[in-house]
């Protein structure tokens, strides 16, 4: 959903920027032994047409053998395969993550950010869990998961109409009745056609 988030309303699909997806790997995901693993969006039916969206995968493999790659890279990969660092910008890397590695206080920040991410977890299912009983006890278990599946249905028909489908086509499609539909629409604000 990468693309959903480039799009503004209004922009053309075409319009989408290269985007790329860079997976840095320290075992062989593929086991193929190469390098560099590079995918771009294809039919597999007719292997010339590609969808042309922009948007291309990487997974380096830094166990890999095959093929070829910079320097630079090359000395990247054995960087993250835990090789020294020879070229300066891996040695820059190291430096940079020996330095987050000695800070303490970073470190008692994260495991504090994260007790206090269990803790508001336990808190919400615990939340979720009596709001669950409670909502369970007054309507029933089995009218609620009823009335959840309809509303989901009749929500998906909305969609239909939003799009421009007509009210008897979007009811058929969902398998609900026209009146119920027409009723539901009304009370969520979409016009019928």
């Amino acid at each position: 959903m990468i693309d959903m988030d480039l799009l503004r309303k209004g922009v053309y699909y075409d319009d989408l920027r290269q985007t790329y997806i860079i997976f840095i790997c320290t075992f062989d995901l593929f086991g193929m032994d190469e390098r560099i693993y590079t995918f771009r969006n294809q039919c597999m039916e007719q292997p010339e047409l590609e969808l042309g969206d922009g948007t291309t995968k990487i997974f380096l493999n830094a166990k890999g053998l095959k093929g070829r790659v910079d320097e630079d890279l090359e000395d990247f990969l054995q960087y993250v395969d835990g090789k020294p660092a020879r070229s300066r910008f891996t040695q820059e890397m190291a430096q940079e993550v020996e330095s987050v590695k000695r800070q303490d206080e970073m470190r008692r920040e994260f495991v504090t950010l994260y007790m206090e991410y269990q803790k508001q977890r336990r808190e919400g299912a615990a939340e979720g869990f009596e709001r669950g009983r409670r909502e369970g006890r007054e309507e029933g278990i089995a009218e609620g998961r009823t009335e959840g599946r309809m509303i989901g249905t009749m929500r998906t028909a909305l969609k239909f109409m939003n799009a421009g489908t007509p009210l008897k086509t979007a009811a058929k499609i969902a398998d609900v009745p026209e009146e119920e539909l027409r009723d539901f629409a009304k009370r969520n604000g979409v016009s019928i056609l």
